[in-house]
Order: C-alpha cells, then structure tokens, then sequence
C-alpha cells in the first residue's frame, strides 16, 4: 500500500485532505435550506412555465404548488448529492488515513534507527 500511496503528488494529497474534511450531511443541509430558497427564487421568476400551469392543471392554490414544487426539486437535489459526495467523501477520508499512517510509521522507524545507531 505504501508504494502506491508514494504516486500521489502533494497537490493529490492537499485536494484528498480537502475532500477528506467535506461533511456531507452540512453540505445536505445547507442544499434544503438555501438550496430551496434559490429554487424558490428562480421558480418565481419562470412562474409562468412553472408552478402556474401545474396549479391551473391541478386546480390547487399557487403558493401551495410552488413551495411543494420549490421542496421537492430541494430534496430531490440533496438525495442526489448525497448519494454522489457520500463515497467520494469515504474514499478520500480512507485515504488521507492511510497517507497520515504511513507517515506516522516513517516517522517511528526514523527514530528507532536513530536511537539504534
């Protein structure tokens, strides 16, 4: 494993630890709520082509489509995320363990040939 973990530049390293450091439940959160206020936003914008038609379609008031529209676009795009980021975000972690093992046991090689000598 050390053999591979030397092909990895240190630009690899800084973006894996990066990535190691992302929490995909924050990042969840953060899509459901400032997430749904800018699909809030933009669907008010194209109302016309989007809520208002499904309200008439539907016969039901059109604040009520657009926040269910605006919340279901939301959560659809958090499980979507979540589903992409989640093993990113293991792969990443097992990796800068690994990096941060292999470090950790040079380091504790280099001082018993240090004291040996």
């Amino acid at each position: 494993m050390s053999d591979d973990l030397d092909a990895y530049s240190a630009a690899d390293r800084r973006r894996i630890n990066r990535t190691a450091r992302r929490n995909a439940g924050r990042e969840v959160a953060l899509i459901l709520s400032a997430g749904f206020a800018a699909i809030m936003v933009t669907t008010f914008f194209f109302a016309r082509y989007t809520f208002l038609p499904i309200a008439a379609m539907l016969g039901m008031r059109e604040t009520i489509v657009w926040i269910v529209l605006s919340g279901s676009i939301a959560v659809l795009w958090a499980l979507v995320h979540r589903a992409i980021a989640a093993p990113r975000i293991a792969r990443a972690r097992a990796l800068d363990s690994a990096f941060l093992y292999a470090y950790q046991d040079a380091r504790k090689r280099e001082r018993a040939d240090k004291t040996a000598i």
